[in-house]
């Protein structure tokens, strides 16, 4: 099993790969602030150099998959909501740290009847007006906070239509087993307390069913954890990573 705290000393860490999966209906640019704070704040605090991959599910422009793990010391997967069912489990079984935001297993594994009918509804709703699904979808990710000026209009209004199409199908159908996670890879959950769009209870669930999880329910947070609270979760991240290189 992969356990590289335990046989490399501190001095032999000198670099951290980032792999970055977002979820439905997001462009891979809603990770830019979260990927500056890393690059100001990393080697300051850590010593170590990082390397950034940022997968492209493709809702608005061509997708862009991470084909292949590069080189570096550590590995760090950083996922939101239903990213986490895109990351390859080859990567998850090298992984050093899961950060989780706003994830899940199984969507409808809490909540289900109420849950399915919101997916069908918008599998309904988003072949004869996508643009207006993806406008309230937007809103209620920002929740409790006001959705952003212009936020995303120019990209969705040039939306993959079956991409998005395809997504909500699998976000209906996946599952995740905890069986896929390593004991060797440290999870890190952050979960918004006034999510509407995946509930907390995921989370509160996850923490209390693995001993390699730590996490935290964001108060007064939503669903747009990776953009409102970027700096409290990249600063978890640097901690996990100074405890596993000490």
């Amino acid at each position: 099993m992969y356990l590289p705290n335990m046989i490399r000393s501190k001095g032999e860490f000198k670099s951290a790969d980032f792999y970055f999966y977002h979820g439905w209906a997001f462009p891979p640019g809603m990770w830019n602030s979260m990927i500056n704070l890393v690059k100001t704040r990393l080697q300051d605090e850590t010593g170590l150099q990082a390397d950034f991959m940022v997968n492209n599910r493709g809702y608005f422009s061509d997708p862009s998959a991470i084909v292949r793990m590069r080189q570096g010391d550590l590995h760090i997967v950083v996922t939101h909501s239903l990213g986490l069912h895109f990351v390859p489990v080859s990567l998850l079984h090298k992984a050093d740290v899961l950060v989780s935001i706003s994830g899940f297993h199984g969507f409808h594994s809490i909540h289900g009847d109420q849950t399915r009918r919101i997916v069908e509804r918008m599998l309904s709703k988003i072949q004869e007006s996508p643009g207006t699904v993806l406008q309230e979808f937007y809103k209620n990710v920002f929740h409790p906070s006001e959705l952003p000026a212009n936020y995303l209009t120019d990209a969705s209004n040039a939306y993959r239509l079956n991409r998005l199409i395809d997504d909500l199908q699998l976000l209906n159908e996946n599952q995740i087993s905890e069986r896929i996670f390593p004991e060797s890879c440290k999870i890190l959950l952050y979960h918004g307390e006034q999510d509407r769009i995946v509930s907390a209870d995921h989370t509160r669930k996850w923490m209390m069913g693995m001993n390699q999880t730590s996490g935290r329910i964001v108060k007064d947070a939503g669903h747009a954890l990776p953009v409102t609270h970027s700096d409290h979760i990249v600063s978890g991240i640097i901690k996990s990573i100074q405890r596993l290189t000490q």
